[in-house]
Formats: C-alpha cells, structure tokens, sequence
C-alpha cells in the first residue's frame, strides 16, 4: 500500500508543531500524557480529513491514516483513532441510512 504524497505532507507539518515536539519523558503523571495523546490523536485525525464515507467504504484516505508513519509516534493516540474511527464511526456508518439520530453522534 503507497501513502499518497498529500497525506504524507499533512502529517510531516504535525512534527513541527509543539503539540508533537513534547516529549513524554516530561510527563509524571499518567492523567497528563493522556491528554496530550488525545490532543495529538485529534491533530492526526484533523490532518487526514476523513468524512464518513471514507471510513465506510475504506477509501484511500481511510487507508493512508492506518498506515500513516506518525502513528508510531505516540501508540494511545492510534489506539484512540482506531476505536473512534474503526469501532464507532464504522459500526454508526452501517446504520445512518436508517437511524437519522445518529447522525449528530457521527457530526460530533
């Protein structure tokens, strides 16, 4: 599987950022590093802008995140990714055709 040059580039800004310039090691209290993974696991996501039907129907871009080399900066935050988007939004996609109240789950 080849990650397309964009995604690449997306991801690679995120380095430079401070959120991803932390390093752990500063970190003695578990409740602190768990927010920083959420925060991190939140810019990956932004970064790759994947709608619903990109989880779906596991395009490319659904692709590119599983595969993305950032994700072995931080394992919480492609734990976190993975059970958002590949547990909840893709068991929610199968039903949004039927359930409109999901709908505002997913938009969340």
């Amino acid at each position: 599987m080849k990650l397309t040059e964009t995604s690449l580039l997306q991801s690679a800004k995120l380095l430079d950022t401070p959120l991803f310039k932390i390093s752990t090691t500063e970190f003695v209290d578990p409740a602190s590093l768990t927010v920083l993974s959420y925060r991190r696991a939140k810019a990956i996501a932004l970064a790759h802008k994947l709608d619903i039907s990109d989880i779906r129907d596991l395009t490319s871009k659904f692709w590119d995140l599983q595969a993305d080399p950032i994700l072995a900066f931080d394992g919480a935050a492609i734990t976190l990714l993975t059970i958002q988007y590949n547990l909840i939004l893709g068991t929610l996609s199968m039903y949004l055709s039927e359930r409109s109240d999901l709908q505002s789950i997913v938009d969340n």
